[in-house]
């Protein structure tokens, strides 16, 4: 939400980059979806929307913004995007 973004905004109005580590899965609900696999595994709303916020503030402030496994997908639903809940087999 907008005022999550402020305050993430407030919090890291310090900070000349930020960092989205890996984690758990992001929840499905964030991108339209229901939970279709259970593959899907440490889903926390608080960090969601706290990952959200924090990536949505640096997209809009021009921040540098580096983002690894968790942190891109994270990014990619801050963008609109959507995600393939699980890849089984092999997928290079």
């Amino acid at each position: 939400s907008d005022v999550y973004k402020r305050q993430a905004g407030r919090r890291l109005a310090f900070a000349d980059a930020v960092l989205l580590p890996g984690g758990g899965d992001v929840s499905p609900a964030l991108y339209g979806e229901e939970v279709a696999s259970d593959a899907v595994y440490d889903v926390h709303p608080v960090q969601d929307a706290f990952d959200l916020a924090v990536a949505r503030w640096a997209l809009d402030a021009g921040v540098p913004l580096l983002a690894v496994c968790r942190g891109m997908q994270i990014v990619n639903v801050a963008l609109g995007g959507t995600l393939e809940q699980d890849m089984a087999g092999a997928h290079w």
